[in-house]
């Protein structure tokens, strides 16, 4: 494939493709604690368009609306892949990492 071109798809390709949801969160029966159909869990765009607003609206309080709405777009993009998706249905395996734990200590962080 040449630099800066796409390959070409045809409608046959197309037909044979699934399409694939991302998924943000499971949901939980809040009796019985199991996991829902996936028909009830959040898809992953929607999760990420919520959290954008939410961090316009907190960051324009001090001026940096937008660059809120751009790290609540971007928070969980690593969801956007097949093995984050396999643990969202018990087939993964959950990594920690001092990283990752920092990263998600940075973002919970706040302010009071």
């Amino acid at each position: 494939m040449q630099r800066g071109k796409w390959p070409s798809v045809s409608g046959k390709d197309l037909e044979r493709r699934e399409i694939m949801l991302y998924y943000g969160h499971t949901k939980e029966d809040l009796k019985t604690k199991q996991t829902l159909p996936k028909g009830e869990w959040q898809l992953l765009k929607s999760h990420l368009e919520n959290v954008a607003y939410l961090a316009e609206e907190r960051a324009a309080k001090f001026g940096a609306g937008k660059l809120g709405r751009i790290e609540g777009l971007a928070h969980d993009i690593g969801k956007y892949s097949i093995e984050f998706q396999q643990l969202l249905e018990g087939l993964g395996e959950r990594l920690i990492t001092p990283l990752l734990t920092l990263r998600s200590f940075i973002i919970n962080f706040r302010i009071t």
